[in-house]
């Protein structure tokens, strides 16, 4: 089991996790409770292409007790974000929350502390989101479609919605 060392970091997975149609070898962990699939970090991380057991405006540095973890076993990449506090909310206690990613594709969220009910959690500073986005980003770099750039961003993909 490793910890995060940064707010947010690269994970390299030992398989390929199907998200969406995409083969994801590499994915971002959130010390916000969520994992970004996609391959730029940009403003808008917590918009799209995300899995989110809880994204909200976690302060793992509250307390030496609060970790993020994950692990990678070549059959499920687990992580776990464990004793974490809301940032200002510290005084309602620590949530404990994992998401597995299987290799076959299914996602399992697992929840063992949520000390309040999500709908109290204020998104004024951070999105308060679970569940996963509805669709993955790719550079479709298509310059023979009539009325499209090369590189254009475009959505593409089937899924839930999240619940916010």
């Amino acid at each position: 089991m490793l910890t995060l060392s940064h707010p947010l970091q690269r994970v390299v997975l030992s398989f390929d996790f199907p998200f969406y149609g995409h083969p994801l070898r590499q994915i971002t962990i959130a010390t916000g409770g969520f994992i970004f699939t996609g391959d730029v970090i940009h403003r808008m991380l917590t918009a799209t292409q995300y899995v989110a057991p809880l994204m909200a405006n976690f302060n793992p540095g509250y307390s030496d007790n609060s970790t993020v973890a994950y692990f990678d076993n070549g059959t499920v990449f687990v992580v776990q974000w464990d004793h974490v506090y809301l940032q200002g909310r510290e005084d309602r206690g620590s949530f404990t929350f994992q998401a597995a990613l299987h290799r076959d594709g299914r996602i399992v969220f697992g929840y063992k502390e949520i000390p309040m009910s999500i709908l109290e959690i204020s998104s004024s500073q951070h999105p308060v989101k679970a569940g996963l986005s509805d669709a993955f980003m790719i550079l479709n770099p298509s310059p023979d479609v009539p009325g499209k750039s090369p590189g254009i961003q475009q959505r593409r993909g089937l899924g839930g919605r999240s619940s916010d």
